[in-house]
């Protein structure tokens, strides 16, 4: 379904990422393991969720989720270096003007996820545990 942030989170990865040139290459190369697969799609379903209707290319107060770019490098995301895999390890997304809502998969994908402010926002739904 076109109007479901899923779909959104879906085309970001196969026709932006994936297109996108990284120092010479493709991100394609660095997303073989399935894992680091999923945590991308969670954290690219989660942007689209929690902020409906913006442009991932333009700067607001949530900063930008750029094609090519590493999620690790991403505003408000920290991430730790465990068997040389970065694995996300905190978001914060604090007083961003997010008014969506958070859905369940992509907390789900996140496995390492120790920390999730989301505080001072205007998010509708429920929190996924």
């Amino acid at each position: 379904d076109p109007s479901r942030p899923q779909y959104d989170a879906l085309w970001f990865m196969a026709y932006q990422d994936y297109n996108e040139p990284l120092g010479g290459n493709s991100m394609s190369f660095q997303l073989t393991d399935p894992n680091a697969v999923l945590q991308r799609l969670a954290l690219i379903l989660l942007y689209f969720s929690a902020f409906p209707g913006k442009n991932p290319h333009h700067h607001h107060p949530m900063g930008r989720i750029l094609p090519g770019i590493h999620e690790c490098l991403w505003d408000g995301i920290v991430c730790s270096n465990g068997n040389n895999d970065d694995v996300v390890i905190q978001i914060d997304w604090s007083q961003r003007a997010a008014t969506g809502s958070i859905p369940a998969e992509s907390l789900h994908w996140l496995s390492n996820l120790q920390v999730l402010d989301l505080s001072d926002n205007r998010l509708t739904g429920t929190m996924p545990f």
